[in-house]
């Protein structure tokens, strides 16, 4: 009875965990993802708000600068410029999003970016080390001027009005290392252009020119705007942290064409959950004035922590002009520059939407056109100083480490009346300054997200494979053993049957034998009576 018991047990175990365990590993997606969608909707007094609007790492900013060697042979001869780039400058950025405004329904809401900054000394250049770079307050003066003749037809000629105050600007201006980035370089002759009642478009704050200047510990209202987002409360999970209006539009206004205006993806803090290998994800970027494919590369870790690592898209470094959804990128406005800019790969004009002669690209122009490394002297492009990447925890979709590389050129070309740029030869896309922006998530994080997620599901994988296994094996040892008591029971049947035959035969023959003794015994006896 208990042998039959057991049996019965035995199977009943094998087929549960048979099945079992190919349910749970068939719907552990399903499972897991109903407890993430629930932690992930940005609603204020959750643990996502807090994650979302103060980042829990600071962002390090290693800065590098071009420095010109040849200025003078550049302005005399037209000569190539020779780049010795001088850095790191480097600082700790941290970031803090003041969220202005939440919908009613708690299904988008509207942040201000602050940056605060601060020096690195230890890991860095000193800030009154001297550099020489291209004069880009002059250039971005008839850049606007140019801009502003050709809205304002009819009336005086802005760009001979600023020819008079710059014709004898130099081609390169020679200033610290903190002067060109926070402190700012006090451009007089805009005093003075500004004192005869011209003003050019988006001129800098109090007439001073510096990259970071003004934008220390505040909020950057050209650069960064309001930013509106997806909370993820309607239940799409595909929708959280997507950039659904930039400015209060929900479209941009600087390219020609509705593809290239149109605003798509997150602001890159964070990607929707389930991300796979196989998808492009979007970034709108507000300092490229548009929107940023990545694609997956390749899959790397932290700690034990599975990540997909993804990169500029290929299509990034072809020429705008390469297909018709990106030759809405090219806003040049004369038949020439179209023909020899917009062929160029691996640059991005942001001059319609900064009104100065901006062009963005990857650092030492990696990837980029080797015309563009030809113009200069002194580039050194490599995929590990240069590229650009986001490792992406694909459950959550969470960013656990980012590198971003980003270079600011000027265009510097001829201009009429701007004396110092009269022996250029062509136009050059000269390198300025690079950042090198990278994150790591603080290995306590990344530790509590490996033993909340990444071991759970690996030790419920490792159960579900375990049953499966298991299963299979209790299954076919119950089968064998029932056989085999089968087999067993059987032998005995026929064995026990065999024996009963025999039994009956062997006493039929014992009551032959007893009838014929006594006849055996007659014919014995008259056998000898005849031999007598």
């Amino acid at each position: 009875m208990w042998k039959y018991l057991c049996y019965a047990v035995g199977f009943i175990f094998g087929t549960v965990m048979l099945f079992g365990g190919a349910y749970v590993l068939h719907s552990m997606p399903s499972l897991f993802a109903d407890k993430i969608k629930a932690q992930l909707p940005i609603v204020k007094g959750t643990d996502a708000w807090t994650r979302y609007t103060v980042p829990s790492a600071p962002l390090q900013v290693k800065m590098y600068m071009f420095n010109v060697t040849n200025p003078e042979e550049v302005r005399k001869t037209g000569a190539k410029p020779i780049l010795n780039q001088l850095g790191p400058f480097s600082f700790n950025e941290r970031r803090k999003k003041d969220v202005v405004a939440v919908a009613p329904d708690n299904k988008t809401l509207d942040y201000k970016l602050y940056r605060t900054y601060f020096f690195q000394p230890e890991d860095s250049l000193p800030l009154d080390s001297v550099i020489t770079l291209p004069n880009a307050p002059a250039f971005s003066a008839f850049f606007g001027a140019d801009d502003k003749a050709r809205e304002d037809e009819g009336v005086a000629n802005p760009m001979a009005v600023v020819s008079d105050y710059l014709a004898n600007e130099t081609l390169y201006l020679t200033h610290t290392a903190d002067e060109w980035l926070f402190k700012g370089i006090d451009l007089k002759w805009l005093d003075a252009l500004n004192d005869d009642g011209v003003f050019l478009p988006d001129q800098p704050p109090n007439n001073r020119f510096g990259f970071y200047y003004k934008k220390n510990d505040t909020w950057d209202e050209r650069a960064d705007g309001i930013m509106t987002i997806s909370t993820g409360v309607d239940g799409n999970f595909t929708n959280i942290g997507r950039v659904v209006k930039w400015n209060k539009k929900s479209d941009l206004s600087y390219w020609r064409g509705k593809h290239c205006n149109n605003i798509r993806g997150t602001d890159g803090q964070f990607f929707h959950p389930f991300v796979q290998k196989d998808e492009k994800l979007d970034i709108f970027a507000p300092d490229l004035c548009r929107t940023l494919s990545i694609e997956f590369i390749k899959t790397t870790s932290i700690r034990s922590i599975e990540l997909y690592r993804f990169g500029i898209s290929s299509s990034f470094f072809k020429p705008i002009d390469y297909d018709e959804e990106t030759k809405c990128y090219c806003v040049k406005r004369s038949h020439e520059a179209k023909q020899k800019f917009c062929k160029l790969s691996g640059v991005v004009d942001v001059s319609s939407c900064r009104k100065k002669p901006i062009v963005l690209s990857t650092p030492h122009f990696f990837n980029g056109d080797p015309l563009l490394r030809q113009a200069v002297e002194g580039l050194a492009p490599s995929a590990a100083n240069h590229d650009t990447f986001i490792d992406i925890e694909p459950m959550t979709g969470a960013v656990l480490r980012v590198r971003r590389r980003l270079q600011v050129n000027v265009e510097m070309n001829q201009w009429e009346g701007f004396t110092a740029t009269q022996n250029l030869k062509s136009t050059i896309i000269h390198p300025f300054i690079w950042l090198d922006q990278s994150v790591v998530v603080p290995d306590e994080i990344a530790q509590k997200l490996e033993n909340k997620l990444t071991k759970i599901v690996r030790m419920v994988r490792i159960l579900c494979y375990a049953a499966l296994i298991t299963g299979p094996i209790i299954l076919v040892a119950t089968l064998i053993f029932i056989c085999r008591d089968i087999r067993t029971e059987d032998k005995k049947l026929r064995n026990a049957k065999n024996s009963s035959n025999k039994k009956d035969t062997g006493g039929d023959y014992e009551k032959v034998q007893v009838i014929l003794k006594p006849l055996n015994s007659n014919t014995g006896g008259n056998e000898r009576g005849n031999n007598n």
